[in-house]
């Protein structure tokens, strides 16, 4: 109830800013049960389901200004489903009705990401920081995407503000990190990846401690690590990959090997893995 009564909350809000007064009309209970469905469709991560709901109750009412939210829920809908060109077709149709809007910016640059088109969803979040400067997430993404790009220094700018803005949260912790070993200082990543950790125990955040561990001569610690994030997630192809370099600094060469081909197996980059086949 909780989920719907914010969705609804939030429809009702979007109706007040773009209806006029003399022509606002309450949706419907049919329109509003419509809602509901789609809510508890995608709680269920019932994609199908929930785009049949979004669209039907887009039909039922096609003039009523809460369908640019709903529009917003179907891309990302979609893109769950693993539509992501038709989520982006749908997001931007989104923003094209609603241009300031930094829930569909957002939305359409996390399609965008995962489609591999970074200077694009580079751009949507500089456009949702441009709107509102306080919008840390889109910071975090923008720096993620700029150390990705090699654009250090701009990068610093975003992660500086986050450090001074929003100290304590996970994801200024993990641009710090990022931040650190793109600058090769992997102490600072150790430090920064063992307070991301400290809060949300995933592998990807053990293998990349591990790495820090590796690169700083702390073996023992990278072995504990690699072990801690195979437990949870034992497909984890960078954790392979990382016991990989520990065996090689252990002169393990067999074993090197045979995490390599595992590592490669589960979708390691082929450049990361070949050195240690060999």
């Amino acid at each position: 109830m909780k989920r719907l009564s914010i969705l609804i909350a939030a429809i009702a809000a979007t109706i007040a800013l773009f209806a006029e007064p003399p022509a606002s009309k309450e949706p419907s209970d049919a329109y509003y049960n419509l809602v509901g469905d789609a809510d508890s469709a995608i709680a269920r991560g019932q994609w199908a389901k929930a785009e049949e709901a979004l669209l039907s109750a887009m039909r039922l009412e096609p003039s009523n200004p809460g369908n640019i939210m709903l529009m917003s829920n179907l891309g990302i809908v979609q893109y769950n489903s693993g539509r992501d060109s038709l989520a982006l077709v749908t997001l931007t149709q989104a923003h094209d009705i609603a241009p300031r809007s930094v829930t569909i910016l957002g939305n359409r640059a996390r399609v965008l990401m995962a489609m591999g088109r970074f200077e694009e969803a580079r751009a949507d979040y500089s456009a949702i920081v441009e709107a509102d400067t306080t919008m840390t997430d889109a910071r975090f993404h923008r720096a993620l995407l700029d150390l990705k790009a090699g654009h250090t220094a701009t990068a610093r700018a975003d992660i500086d503000w986050l450090r001074h803005n929003n100290p304590d949260d996970i994801n200024t912790n993990l641009a710090e990190a990022a931040l650190a070993s793109a600058e090769g200082d992997f102490a600072a990543s150790v430090i920064a990846y063992t307070k991301v950790l400290n809060v949300d125990k995933q592998p990807e955040y053990y293998a990349e401690r591990a790495l820090g561990y590796l690169m700083t001569d702390r073996p023992g610690d990278a072995a504990e690590d690699i072990a801690a994030g195979l437990e949870l997630d034992p497909t984890d192809a960078q954790l392979y990959l990382y016991r990989a370099m520990l065996n090689r600094a252990r002169f393990r060469p067999e074993d090197a090997r045979a995490d390599a081909r595992e590592a490669l197996r589960l979708g390691a980059d082929p450049r990361e893995v070949e050195p240690l086949l060999r």
